[in-house]
């Protein structure tokens, strides 16, 4: 089953945010309150799962774990932290200009 972690990122007021995407194959599919860790985020203790999605069909599963908001509303943190996640292999479908 492909799974798909989705995660959005924004400045502190909310003004400007992105989704950042990363998948993965795997025969587990995470659960609500799922502990999600992956080296490109910013907490080590990793996001919770809030929304789970299986489409069985498809054989996908997507994953939302919890927002995060940067401290301050400067547009390159903001590039530098999601150039940090692609170099980890997540992908950003909008990016920033």
């Amino acid at each position: 089953m492909d799974v798909f972690i989705s995660q959005k990122i924004s400045v502190s007021d909310g003004t400007i945010s992105r989704e950042l995407i990363r998948s993965f194959d795997s025969k587990i599919a995470p659960q609500i309150n799922s502990r999600i860790l992956d080296p490109a985020f910013l907490n080590p203790k990793g996001y919770l799962a809030l929304e789970v999605a299986i489409n069985y069909e498809d054989e996908e599963c997507w994953v939302y774990i919890e927002p995060i908001k940067i401290n301050g509303n400067d547009v390159e943190d903001l590039h530098d932290i999601i150039n940090d996640y692609i170099t980890r292999g997540w992908e950003c479908p909008i990016p920033l200009r």
